[in-house]
């Protein structure tokens, strides 16, 4: 599979090499097999295109599971995770939205929250000074999903946004990661109208299918006016509930 492919990895060997790992996991909790198992799978992460840095050009990817919700990536109390060998130097943050498939729910033991239904920005990060953002598109599983990743300079110390599907952020200073940080989901914080930020220049967006992953600008965006729940969505055992945190 061509490493900028927007589609599932749809490689049979990898799939079947992902749930092993994910049974392994499943079958281990809390126990040294366990431990080994989850060493595996975060081993496994395929890095998937997510964005391209609007300033230097450069492609962004990330260990994540494109498979299904029922890997623990997805896990939000004890994610299973790995991250990038070193993100563009302006880059500030990934958040995400996942429209569900509910015919086609994976079930899984723990809660995985991938965000609501339609994509979002940030207006307290997207609203500073030189912050841009870069919207695209991808398939888990079923699934479509929208991520958002954010790039410009801010003041040390600055609030910036939970992982994807995480309850923390890794805090990056001049490419090297220096540690953890929460911020917390509170769904009064997202903007679901991005037409204002087109319009601004500060919303960028990448066209579905676009193995280039080529930044473009303008108001003939996709992924205006989506439809979609705008809430907070958790799926555990093939169900979805929406917590207001």
């Amino acid at each position: 599979m061509d490493a900028t492919d927007p589609r599932p990895v749809s490689d049979p060997h990898l799939v079947t090499a992902r749930a092993r790992l994910v049974a392994a996991c499943a079958a281990g909790a809390g126990q040294l097999g366990g431990a080994e198992a989850r060493a595996a799978y975060r081993a496994w992460l395929p890095e998937v295109p997510v964005a391209r840095c609007p300033a230097s050009g450069r492609l962004v990817t990330w260990p994540l599971d494109q498979v299904d919700l029922d890997g623990p990536w997805w896990n939000v109390d004890a994610p299973v995770r790995r991250l990038p060998a070193e993100p563009p130097a302006a880059w500030l943050a990934m958040t995400g939205a996942l429209r569900l498939d509910r015919s086609a729910l994976a079930v899984a033991p723990f809660r995985a929250r991938p965000g609501p239904g339609v994509p979002y920005v940030l207006p307290r990060l997207l609203g500073l000074p030189g912050v841009r953002a870069v919207l695209g598109q991808l398939a888990v599983g079923p699934h479509t999903a929208w991520v958002t990743s954010y790039f410009g300079s801010v003041p040390p110390g600055t609030e910036l946004a939970d992982l994807w599907g995480q309850d923390s952020y890794p805090v990056w200073r001049h490419g090297r990661w220096q540690g953890w940080a929460a911020a917390g989901f509170r769904a009064e914080d997202n903007d679901h109208d991005l037409l204002p930020w087109l319009r601004r220049g500060k919303l960028w967006w990448i066209a579905p299918g676009d193995r280039s992953w080529t930044p473009r600008q303008g108001l003939d965006c996709p992924f205006l006016g989506l439809p979609g729940t705008r809430e907070n969505q958790v799926v555990r055992r093939g169900e979805v509930c929406h917590p207001p945190r």
